[in-house]
């Protein structure tokens, strides 16, 4: 009895303690053990900034958020990222020491041209040096104001640029919430295109797309920008027309024209026939052919090449007859014949041709400052 003595002196002071209102002390949380971080006290103060609700890509939207730390003790802020490239950190504190009730912003900018339409989620992550990170979302449904048609990218393949006039069309589509008006901007004209905006009914417009005759010779990938107007924020329409100028081939099918001395001694008209024919440029179709383009973006082709094959060679070499010329011309008749698959030219030299001195050699075909081929001449 004597041991238990102290023992009971104990307990009924606590209780007297008790009774005298005093609550007893609550168990602390365990510190957290060794390699481990603590929680990370801060706090969001104005969540509702995150919930951007309905969004029109290709816009840029600005966000600022709100902390505060809601903690004990001091922590130090390091960095800011994000878990996406859609969402730009454009200001944020340095290096900055956190006491208890401190607060400080976060301002976000979210470009939405790399989001696809629909609801989304992106993060954003703060680093403490002495805590662990901080994780938030951002939420938000993308919608699209417009719609181009038959997408943001044509094909147009192999052709040959050269004299054949074709049109190619995008049709935009406004679908932008109600209230919302847009208007476009017509895109300046280009090295190799011209560009016209026509309205279409229900409010639709109509991007018209002509080449600039006759195209530079190469692969081209080109961005066309349509400024849109109506929209805070939003950033231009960018469509790609993607192809590749291969020029036309054109081969002088007889060059050679031969004389005897015997028929000049006549003294009559010499006539001579050649042709002119065009042929597949080197790589345009065939084994040779390079793949432009994947065959995912083929499926929306708008072939040039079909256009040319429309108008047909004879047109080709009808408009040909009319720019072509035989040099030096002196004493030289050319008469031309468009055909279908040919350009015929029949050369009548008369008799001063012959007694030139010296004689030419040679003749140059030329449409304007081009130099299509050169005709031999030879007398035995």
């Amino acid at each position: 009895m004597k041991n238990m003595l102290p023992v009971l002196l104990l307990l009924l002071c606590c209780l007297n303690l008790f009774a005298e209102g005093e609550a007893p002390q609550l168990a602390l949380p365990a510190p957290p053990r060794p390699g481990e971080l603590p929680a990370c006290p801060v706090q969001i103060t104005n969540a509702g900034v995150l919930q951007l609700g309905r969004i029109y890509d290709r816009s840029r939207q600005e966000i600022r958020v709100q902390f505060r730390h809601a903690g004990e003790g001091a922590i130090l802020f390091r960095v800011a990222r994000s878990t996406c490239p859609c969402i730009t950190v454009l200001e944020a504190p340095l290096n900055l020491n956190l006491f208890p009730g401190d607060t400080f912003s976060l301002r976000l900018q979210l470009d939405a041209t790399t989001l696809a339409p629909g609801p989304f989620t992106r993060h954003v992550i703060i680093d403490f040096s002495n805590c662990e990170s901080l994780r938030f979302a951002v939420h938000g449904d993308c919608v699209q104001p417009l719609r181009v048609s038959p997408g943001l990218e044509m094909e147009l393949g192999s052709f040959e640029g050269v004299d054949v006039m074709w049109k190619r069309h995008f049709e935009l589509t406004t679908t932008a919430l109600a209230g919302t008006t847009l208007s476009f901007v017509e895109p300046a004209a280009s090295e190799r295109f011209e560009f016209e905006l026509k309205p279409l009914p229900h409010g639709r417009q109509q991007l018209e797309i002509r080449p600039r005759l006759p195209l530079p010779l190469g692969e081209f990938h080109e961005r066309v920008n349509v400024g849109v107007n109506g929209l805070e924020n939003y950033s231009d329409l960018q469509l790609m027309l993607h192809g590749h100028v291969r020029g036309r081939a054109l081969v002088v099918k007889n060059p050679l024209l031969e004389f005897t001395q015997a028929e000049l001694a006549t003294g009559a008209v010499q006539q001579r026939e050649l042709a002119i024919i065009r042929v597949a440029a080197e790589g345009a179709q065939g084994r040779g052919r390079r793949r432009l383009m994947p065959a995912k973006r083929r499926s929306g082709e708008h072939l040039v090449v079909v256009d040319e094959q429309r108008v047909g060679t004879k047109v080709i070499f009808t408009k040909l007859a009319e720019e072509l010329s035989v040099q030096p011309a002196t004493d030289i008749t050319v008469e031309m014949l468009a055909e279908e698959h040919q350009l015929l030219l029949r050369l009548s030299f008369s008799p001063a041709f012959w007694q030139q001195k010296p004689l030419p050699t040679a003749l140059q075909l030329r449409r304007g400052n081009e130099l299509l081929g050169e005709l031999e001449l030879l007398v035995k």
